[in-house]
């Protein structure tokens, strides 16, 4: 009977020896286990700790018009998975209000957006954003201003300085019509020109011009009324101008051939 107790005793040491070794193995394994998956439902506990949040580059705006801009943006550290979302929150305010953005598959990396339809020389907020299983990071709030608005001109204003009408838009309001003012071509008068070619029929020039004028002046009028007539001499010499001088040479006792040659230009010198 005493070597039965015995022998009971052994087995129960032996037993709890046993426990207590797989117990000493056993749980840093369990401990290292729970800590690090979680229970045994894979998707509850930090079994997705290995999923990091995306970190994000200094972001920039490039390209800035009088309506549209270039925001820039980066990822620099995905957390070890796709994201799934990026792109650039935008507004005129620090809430933003507008969104601009790409899905898919995306790693590290810079990206960009253009944005079009803004105002001109106003001040714009924007951030940019990136998603995966992790989570969403955004970036600080950055601003830019688009460029200065076009200055319209052209013509001459009226009433002046800032908010000033031009003429043709204030005749244009008023049902006027505003011809353009064209100086006509000049040429010097007779008595202030001094010729220096022979002139014929079929040819043009300054000194045509002063020669109408001469004729019209001393009553041998080139035309009585439109091209030619006094106040509106050309520089064409036609067959008016060559009746005209005809007219002029037989007056002054000049071969009437309506060729304004050395004679005639010497004479018309002499009496300017």
């Amino acid at each position: 009977m005493h070597m039965a107790g015995q022998k009971v005793h052994k087995f129960l040491k032996t037993i709890a020896s046993t426990l207590f070794l797989f117990g000493f193995f056993l749980l840093p394994i369990y401990v290292f286990a729970t800590s690090n998956y979680g229970s045994n439902t894979y998707g509850s506990g930090p079994y997705n700790s290995g999923i990091g949040t995306i970190a994000l580059d200094t972001i920039s705006a490039s390209n800035i018009l009088t309506t549209s801009v270039t925001l820039n943006g980066g990822i620099i550290s995905d957390g070890f998975a796709s994201s799934t979302d990026q792109g650039f929150n935008w507004g005129v305010t620090s809430a933003y209000g507008n969104v601009a953005s790409t899905t898919g598959a995306f790693g590290m990396g810079s990206f960009s957006k253009s944005i079009t339809g803004l105002t001109c020389a106003t001040t714009y907020h924007y951030n940019a954003f990136a998603i995966n299983p992790a989570g969403t990071a955004t970036t600080s709030d950055a601003t830019f201003i688009t460029a200065s608005c076009p200055v319209s001109g052209g013509g001459s204003s009226v009433g002046g300085g800032t908010g000033s009408v031009s003429s043709q838009t204030a005749a244009q309001f008023f049902g006027i019509t505003i011809s353009p003012i064209v100086a006509p071509a000049t040429a010097p008068a007779a008595q202030n020109f001094t010729f220096t070619r022979t002139l014929i029929a079929g040819q043009s020039g300054t000194d045509v011009k002063a020669l109408q004028k001469y004729l019209n002046a001393r009553g041998f009028i080139v035309s009585t009324k439109g091209p030619g007539s006094k106040g509106n001499e050309t520089m064409f010499f036609g067959a008016a101008t060559k009746a005209a001088l005809i007219k002029f040479q037989r007056s002054n006792k000049i071969s009437a051939s309506g060729f304004f040659g050395p004679i005639t230009k010497a004479f018309i010198q002499k009496n300017p």
